[in-house]
């Protein structure tokens, strides 16, 4: 076998050999193909089974995302609520404290009781006679006002608090004295703060601008 011999067996061995590489590249190619395929067809069954569920999730992350917005309300209202139930009396109590710049500046509170005007007669009597007791000792005082009011088995009890206007050691023995519910907060306290400890009391709160 001479030079030119041993050359062309050598060209056609390339020859082959590239064309079976580009086989498998195609081949190759070709079950990419078609595994992308399966792949995205199986994702789009999976969408359509679980679309109620996605459709939750996002719900439920949307609402987080807007209680989180509520929580970045430095100035406005922030309202906060709660009932207590029993088989004779009922308890409700709103507080809407108002506050600029993350500081508390005033607090309206209404605390109401309803039951039985005859069998809870004894509870709701009680009830307006501290609130009146409270409400002489601070009409001259600035700052804080009261009413009471009780009709129909329905005491309701109104309070109002400005912060920068009055002594709190002028107001707390009074409450004291009169076994009443006193709001312990104070002048330019966080309401950050105030929110948590609201919650951790089992109310519900919410801010407002």
């Amino acid at each position: 076998m001479d030079e030119n011999d041993e050359i062309e067996i050598l060209d056609d061995y390339n020859t082959n050999d590239n064309q079976s590489s580009n086989n498998n590249s195609n081949n190759k190619n070709k079950n990419s193909k078609y595994i992308m395929t399966f792949l995205l067809f199986f994702i789009l069954i999976i969408s359509v089974l679980f679309l109620p569920q996605i459709s939750t999730f996002i719900s439920d992350f949307t609402k987080k995302d807007n209680s989180y917005s509520d929580k970045k309300i430095t100035s406005g209202i922030l309202k906060c609520s709660m009932s207590k139930h029993s088989k004779v009396i009922d308890y409700d109590y709103d507080l809407e404290f108002s506050f600029d710049n993350n500081k508390l500046l005033s607090l309206s509170f209404i605390s109401t009781i309803i039951g039985d005007d005859v069998n809870n007669k004894y509870e709701l009597e009680d009830a307006k006679n501290k609130c009146l007791f409270v409400k002489e000792e601070v009409n001259d005082l600035s700052g804080v006002s009261i009413s009471c009011s009780l009709k129909n088995g329905k005491f309701v009890q109104k309070q109002l608090f400005v912060y920068a206007s009055f002594d709190p050691d002028q107001i707390k023995p009074l409450y004291g004295e009169a076994s009443l519910i006193y709001p312990n907060f104070s002048k330019d306290e966080n309401i950050n703060d105030i929110e948590r400890i609201m919650i951790s009391s089992d109310y519900e709160c919410k801010r407002y601008k």
